[in-house]
């Protein structure tokens, strides 16, 4: 017999789930099972949400995301965005399938905006929205499909709260049906908008196909603590999403993460690793954001790449890959007596972009470095640079072993080794696929010896480089240019290491993705 408890409040989760099976909610074609799930991760991801690149279409900004570093990606669903579920054909969806696959992002959620509100009709749209994301998520990553994120909409919890509640549980039997976990987020503007409230609503509806999203940018600057709200929504969260909220005339805006300095995200990812989070850790850029006159969506991805991979690795939270993802490679030729600034700083300065630097020498093992510079101070001055010992450093792969095909760029970094490494015919035979492939070629200081040597120079080519090697630009073919750095179609000069501050990094690194 029907309590009068459930009379009241709507029909019970059990009957939700039988009219779904009969096909009454329109799910009846959607897949009932899933393949056998990958193991569980070992760490979390960090993601950018796709909401945050509006004119971007997703097979151009996927590949953006990755050569950024991100693990991860969330496709906007909303009406009007590139991937809402009406303008994506059965072509389109392998296109954007393909580029994932590709990019190596994992695809952990879709985002939407339907309402957990409203009469009637206003519920048969949310679920028909929600059904043709859940079909969409099975179609782009049918071994994991992606949960759905919403928020919930509303003005007055304390008005909304049963009815909430009521449709929620159509919600999750829509969700049990289609297999696709529906994740719900608080929102400082909607009528459940404190961690209390959504928690009695998942917990209301007990199912789990039903979870929470968490984002404390809707609960600063209110009476809830980061720690105390991470710790009661956890057990039910399924995404954490990140930004800042400011604070101005009583008036709260979002930012960007890390802008404000209020929220401290390595102590949030600790905790949320150590009690047992493994999910997704989503970027999100706001429509506060957006808006601002002269946004720039890759920049934005950009810091909020740079905040969350800092916090992650302040945290010492593993990052969980969505494939392995092969990141574009630079060859740098070294040999005993390169100029360890000159190198040093490339290494460790292109992968901070996506790029990852392979050292190779005449032979594949440790070489020695040097530091050359005018003695500041000398009791007997010098007229050229004296050359010091300095760090080493590994070659891995031997030049005879390259295949030059297989990298973006080539940097040649400077030292006394370039006087020597110039006559190996293997190193030439490297830099000329370089130079006959129009291939972005990074030169320092005495690096020019190399490439003068392999003929990159010939035809009045233009370049830079230390005073004293001006001579092996202008009797090798090439025109000399007293200035700090020089470009020239795809080759990137600069004089000494003192000359990195100039646009040469900033260069070589834009042609190189343009290449890619």
């Amino acid at each position: 017999m029907e309590s009068a408890s459930s009379a009241k409040n709507g029909p019970s989760r059990r009957q939700f789930i039988k009219l779904a099976a009969g096909g009454t909610l329109g799910v009846a074609t959607l897949p009932t099972l899933l393949r056998a799930r990958p193991p569980a991760p070992d760490g979390m991801s960090l993601g950018f949400g796709l909401y945050g690149m509006p004119s971007i279409p997703p097979e151009k900004a996927i590949p953006t995301l990755a050569r950024i570093g991100f693990d991860s990606v969330q496709l906007c669903l909303i009406p009007g965005w590139d991937c809402e579920p009406g303008r994506l054909g059965a072509q389109r969806r392998n296109a954007i399938r393909k580029t994932l696959d590709d990019s190596g992002l994992a695809l952990p959620s879709l985002l939407e905006h339907v309402p957990l509100g409203g009469d009637a009709g206003v519920q048969r749209d949310a679920l028909e929205r929600l059904r043709r994301a859940a079909e969409l998520a099975h179609a782009l990553a049918p071994d994991r499909p992606p949960l759905i994120e919403t928020v919930m909409g509303g003005s007055r919890w304390e008005d909304e709260r049963a009815g909430f509640r009521d449709h929620l549980g159509r919600w999750a039997a829509l969700a049990e049906s289609a297999r696709t976990v529906i994740a719900v987020k608080p929102h400082r503007g909607h009528a459940c908008s404190r961690p209390e409230d959504a928690i009695w609503l998942v917990e209301q509806v007990g199912s789990p196909w039903i979870k929470l999203v968490y984002d404390y940018s809707h609960f600063d600057h209110r009476d809830i603590l980061p720690g105390d709200s991470l710790a009661a929504m956890l057990p039910h969260t399924a995404q954490i999403a990140v930004k800042d909220a400011e604070l101005r005339d009583a008036a709260v805006s979002f930012t960007l993460p890390g802008t404000t300095g209020r929220i401290d995200y390595a102590t949030l990812l600790r905790q949320a690793f150590a009690g047992g989070y493994r999910g997704d850790v989503n970027c999100e850029v706001s429509s506060h954001v957006q808006r601002r006159a002269g946004y720039d969506a890759e920049a934005a991805a950009r810091t909020c790449y740079a905040t969350m991979a800092l916090a992650f690795r302040e945290a010492g939270i593993p990052r969980n890959k969505g494939k392995e993802q092969q990141m574009p490679k630079v060859l740098m030729p070294i040999g005993d007596a390169t100029e360890m600034m000159d190198t040093l700083y490339p290494f460790f300065r292109l992968p901070e972009d996506g790029f990852e630097v392979v050292v190779a020498g005449p032979e594949a093992r440790l070489y020695n470095g040097v530091a050359h510079e005018v003695p500041p101070n000398a009791t007997v001055p010098w007229d050229i640079t004296e050359e010091r010992p300095s760090y080493h450093i590994q070659a891995t792969v031997a030049f005879r072993d390259v295949k030059p095909e297989d990298y973006a760029g080539l940097f040649l970094s400077g030292g006394r080794a370039p006087e020597y490494l110039r006559y190996d015919k293997d190193l030439l035979r490297i830099t000329r696929h370089f130079t006959e492939k129009n291939k972005p070629i990074a030169v320092v200081c005495h690096g020019i010896e190399i490439l003068a040597a392999a003929g990159g120079l010939q035809g009045g080519r233009r370049a830079t480089t230390v005073a004293k090697c001006e001579f092996d630009i202008t009797q090798n073919g090439g025109e000399y240019v007293k200035q700090r750095c020089v470009i020239d179609g795809n080759i990137v000069s600069a004089g000494t290491w003192h000359d990195y501050g100039t646009e040469f990094f900033k260069v070589f690194i834009q042609k190189m993705r343009e290449a890619s």
